[in-house]
């Protein structure tokens, strides 16, 4: 049970608790399938084509933070070097639909109709070969750290 400053009690589901504990063992708890699969599918593609990539955004925070956090779509850091046609050619072969290329971004959405998004930028560089690895669905996902 927590607190938070006003004085309201929080109580925790055990369903809650039970992804926690899952974030701090270094293992991803997605609740949402689609999004599960996504994220599974699109860091697999990424990893086949030889593009270093991390999971960066809404899941990243929490998968780093131990709190579960509610987010809308799968976000990944791709390395800056690698070629905007090359990340769309892999991505269309996995099976998703391109929804928009911009200055420093691809945006995809899943069969499901869950969106992704490829963020390249040379300031991701470093925190993606610094990311660690953690187990989501038995597959291993790089997942960048704190640092900068």
């Amino acid at each position: 049970m927590d607190t938070s400053a006003a004085g309201d009690t929080i109580v925790l589901s055990s369903k809650l608790k039970s992804r926690e504990a899952a974030l701090r063992a270094g293992r991803v708890d997605v609740d949402d399938a689609a999004q599960l699969r996504a994220l599974v599918d699109t860091s697999g593609a990424l990893r086949a084509a030889g593009v270093p990539h991390a999971l960066i955004g809404g899941i990243a925070v929490g998968v780093r933070s131990g709190v579960a956090r509610a987010t809308v779509g799968v976000d990944l850091a791709v390395h800056s070097t690698a070629e905007v046609e090359v990340l769309i050619a892999t991505m269309r072969a996995a099976g998703f639909e391109h929804r928009g290329t911009f200055a420093h971004s691809i945006n995809f959405r899943s069969d499901s109709g869950e969106p992704v998004q490829l963020a390249f930028d040379p300031a991701f560089d470093l925190p993606i070969r610094r990311a660690s690895t953690v187990s989501v669905a038995a597959h291993a996902i790089p997942v960048v750290g704190t640092e900068t």
